[in-house]
This record gives C-alpha cells, sequence and structure tokens, in this order.
C-alpha cells in the first residue's frame, strides 16, 4: 500500500539479509561436534583416543572463532542484497545498474547435503551479455 508521506525523490530499497538463524544452527553443529570428540576423548582408549583429543582440539578451536567472526559479519555486513531503482548491491561488490540485467530468477533449489534438510531460496541476476554463455547451463540456473 502506498504511504501518502513518503515522496517519490525518497530513496526505496529492498534488502535481503543473512540469515543469523542458519549462522547459529551452524556454530550449533560444530559445538555438538565438539562434544562428541570430547566424549571420545575421555571414553574411548588407544587411536580412538588419540583422534578424540585432536578432534576436540580442533574443533574447540573452531567453535569460538566461528561463533565470534560470524557475529562480526552479522553486525558489520547485516544485507546480502540490496535492490533499489537504480539497480542491484551485492554484499562487497560493486553496484549494477538494472539496464545490464536481462533477466531475475527466484526459487527454490533441494540440497543433496546431509545437514541441509530443508530446500534453499534463491535469486538469479542474469546478465545481458554473459562473457560465456555456455557457463550458463540448466543446472547451474536450476528449475523454475
Amino acid at each position: 500500500m502506498p504511504n501518502p508521506e513518503r515522496t517519490s525523490s525518497e530513496l526505496t530499497e529492498f534488502e535481503i539479509r543473512w540469515n543469523p538463524r542458519s549462522f547459529w544452527w551452524n556454530v550449533l553443529v560444530l559445538f555438538v561436534l565438539f562434544l562428541v570428540y570430547t566424549t571420545t576423548a575421555a571414553l574411548a582408549s588407544g587411536s580412538y583416543r588419540l583422534l578424540g583429543v585432536a578432534g576436540g582440539i580442533l574443533f574447540g578451536v573452531m567453535v569460538p572463532y566461528a561463533g565470534l567472526a560470524g557475529a562480526k559479519q552479522l553486525r558489520r555486513r547485516p544485507m546480502a542484497v540490496a535492490l533499489n531503482e537504480f539497480g542491484v548491491t551485492l554484499d562487497r561488490h560493486d553496484p549494477v545498474a538494472w539496464e545490464t540485467i536481462r533477466e531475475v530468477h527466484l526459487g527454490r533449489v533441494r540440497p543433496h547435503l546431509l545437514f541441509f534438510l530443508h530446500p534453499l531460496n534463491y535469486v538469479a541476476f542474469l546478465p545481458k551479455q554473459a562473457s560465456d554463455p555456455h557457463s550458463l547451463t540448466a543446472s547451474h540456473r536450476g528449475n523454475t
């Protein structure tokens, strides 16, 4: 619904933000792996104990690093993509004008990975002139 207080000279923008819930689930999985390895180190013997100690050290370093680095990233750059009347701005990239974009695809992809049980959403901005048109195969575009 249009807002009568908004003038046409105001910049309207649509933002796609990083998903912090997905990020924290990844940190939780790393923490669970840390617990599994430390339990293995405490209860197992022989080479399994060595494997548990090595995994515990690895994940013991990764969990705080991933948590702090990810939280800092989400705070500093919460926006992944911004769309406005001038074009599209992707995180850490120069803006792209709408005149250079041929089509926009919205869709869902079912990942083939073990930990991704739900389909993922994607947005694809296809350029008017691709440097290599054969790189845009059906497997890369998805089924929409």
